[in-house]
């Protein structure tokens, strides 16, 4: 299980990876970051690793932002449904 605080360590990497030269906290947007399918993919890939869960794409789309992501994730650690077994 993850918290919310280890979760949003997480994310905030995974954007600023994505977005090197953008100021990113937990109110920064995706789609408002100019977001495209090749960062989508890698930001779930990303957060994929770290986390050991299966971050989907469509996790992005339904909660686009930093903060929204880490609580979707938390409540992903929390219900244990998509543990992605290599890690």
């Amino acid at each position: 299980m993850l918290t919310y605080d280890e979760s949003l360590v997480h994310v905030l990497n995974a954007f600023k990876a994505g977005y090197p030269d953008e100021g990113i906290d937990t109110d920064s947007d995706f789609f408002d970051l100019g977001g495209d399918s090749l960062t989508l993919v890698n930001l779930c890939l990303y957060l994929s690793e770290k986390t050991g869960l299966d971050v989907h794409p469509s996790m992005l789309l339904h909660h686009p932002t930093v903060g929204e992501l880490a609580s979707a994730i938390t409540d992903l650690s929390d219900t244990g449904a998509s543990l992605n077994p290599a890690n």
